[in-house]
């Protein structure tokens, strides 16, 4: 429910009441691996936290922002949109997709090593399919090269033990 308030008790040199300034309660709802708090429109929000908001233009836009709920805010109903998304087709939208799962590793996690040399392994036809290229890999191995070696330190396995993990996965060689 919208609250109203005036922008100041003062009347205007018309003799007219000053504007009415609208008011909405606003809910940052973070999806899954969002982060707990938003910088949105330099107001912080912090996750599941109603703010009240009195720029009607902002509250606008967080309507047509998934990530946003205008009104009362029930944790219990409410909860971030989620959108359908297909496998990638292109090489672009294999990079999307490799950079979503990719983030989800935790280089503190043990098991983080096996999840990425298995992912890795089973997305071999995506990466066909999508026409995955030299660039493609070229950028992929920025990324994934460095956290690798993180998660061989976190699951204390060494250089052979790797290409053992590798190979049980039926990858003899990376293309970066």
């Amino acid at each position: 429910m919208a609250r109203v308030a005036r922008a100041s008790n003062e009347q205007s040199d018309q003799g007219e009441e000053a504007p009415l300034l609208a008011s909405e309660q606003v809910t940052y709802i973070p999806g899954e691996g969002d982060p707990v708090s938003t910088k949105w429109h330099g107001i912080v929000f912090h996750a599941n936290v109603p703010k009240t908001i009195n720029k009607p233009i902002l509250i606008e836009q967080a309507r047509g922002n998934r990530f946003f709920k205008v009104g009362e805010f029930d944790p219990a109903r409410d909860k971030v949109a989620t959108i359908e998304v297909s496998d990638p087709k292109t090489p672009g939208e294999y990079r999307a997709h490799f950079v979503a799962w990719f983030n989800k590793l935790s280089v503190n996690d043990t098991n983080g090593i096996n999840q990425m040399v298995a992912m890795w392994a089973k997305e071999q036809p995506m990466r066909e399919m999508c026409e995955v290229g030299t660039d493609d890999y070229s950028y992929i191995g920025t990324l994934f090269n460095p956290k690798m070696h993180q998660l061989m330190m976190a699951a204390n396995i060494n250089p052979g033990q790797l290409a053992e993990l590798w190979a049980r996965h039926g990858v003899q060689q990376l293309p970066f």
